[in-house]
């Protein structure tokens, strides 16, 4: 399998506009003529993010300085979409364009091929190690990196740094927007540490639809028991695979298996009924939860696994509060 590249690329946009990269990944040097362009229109740059993880951290860390808009909407399943028209477009209309990476979005060369024009393209988890998935011989990358709250803090010091690259007057708002978004995530991450501590060790285990969570559960001391489809929610779940899961769920006893908001429930349903286990919860994973859900925020969203997670297992997970803001998702 071919491997993405790991730094940031552009498109051309104009034969007399070009795009300078300094020799840093992700430092953007942007050409005057595509900085007149931007001037001319009477507002700010225009910035395309691909997911909903990304849309979010790119709109708080820009602020007004940024024109953020996301392309998959809420529930949006990256590994399966399908674009429509209105997204070469979209794509034409951008200054900046911020994806995953790591062959998540495999239809992002093709829509930027056909919107034409020149912009920058950066992969915000750039700079990060994947691991490897079980299936297809261990050959494709993890793109599930920002299940890791510490990987998720690098894909805001990249985002930062691409939209200072188009936003150079804002420097110092887009330095303090990411700081502060620093401090909370790192704070999140030490809640979720202790919270997972208090699940019985013998229930340390997860079962959830697709191969999303390898991140979360090597982060925070989880081992992945098992999953019925693989790194990408198109992939077919086999006898053999859901035979072997319903064996290690009656083997270790785990108490609950979860099921993702993108992916069809039928099989860990399934695996549930055939190993006795309860069906914990629904966790969020390639996509933010709606307005309401407690879960449309990054922070949101992993207070909400967490706390299913925890409460499902055994364990006690209470609210996450966070600058005078209280985060109560989740479903235990």
């Amino acid at each position: 399998m071919k491997m993405p590249s790991r730094h940031s690329r552009s498109l051309s946009r104009s034969r007399t506009c070009s795009l300078l990269w300094g020799v840093v990944p992700l430092i953007l040097t942007v050409s005057a003529c595509q900085m007149e362009e931007i001037s001319a229109r009477g507002d700010v740059p225009r910035v395309l993010a691909t997911t909903t993880m990304i849309t979010e951290a790119a709109t708080r860390i820009g602020g007004e300085c940024v024109e953020v808009r996301g392309l998959l909407p809420v529930g949006g399943d990256p590994h399966v979409y399908e674009p429509v028209p209105r997204d070469a477009r979209a794509i034409t209309e951008s200054d900046l364009v911020l994806y995953n990476g790591f062959g998540l979005e495999g239809w992002l060369d093709r829509l930027v091929r056909n919107a034409g024009g020149e912009r920058p393209i950066v992969e915000v988890s750039d700079g990060l190690t994947p691991i490897y998935g079980q299936y297809a011989g261990g050959q494709d990358p993890d793109p599930h990196l920002w299940m890791s709250v510490q990987h998720f803090i690098r894909y805001v010091e990249n985002t930062r740094d691409a939209l200072a690259g188009m936003a150079p007057d804002c420097r110092s708002v887009l330095d303090a927007n990411a700081a502060a978004y620093r401090d909370e995530l790192q704070a999140l991450e030490a809640w979720v540490h202790e919270s997972v501590a208090t699940i019985p060790e013998r229930n340390r285990y997860l079962v959830t639809s697709h191969d999303a969570f390898q991140y979360y559960a090597e982060a925070f001391g989880l081992e992945v028991l098992g999953t019925p489809i693989g790194l990408s929610t198109d992939e077919e779940a086999s006898a053999q695979t859901v035979a072997r899961i319903v064996d290690d769920v009656r083997r270790t006893g785990i108490p609950a298996l979860f099921v993702e908001t993108t992916v069809n429930p039928n099989l860990i349903r399934r695996i549930a009924a055939e190993s006795g286990a309860s069906i914990g919860g629904t966790l969020y994973s390639d996509s933010l939860g709606p307005p309401g859900s407690g879960a449309e925020s990054y922070v949101g969203m992993i207070v909400h696994n967490t706390r299913t997670i925890v409460n499902a297992l055994g364990g006690t997970a209470g609210s996450f509060e966070h600058g005078g803001v209280t985060y109560t998702g989740g479903e235990g």
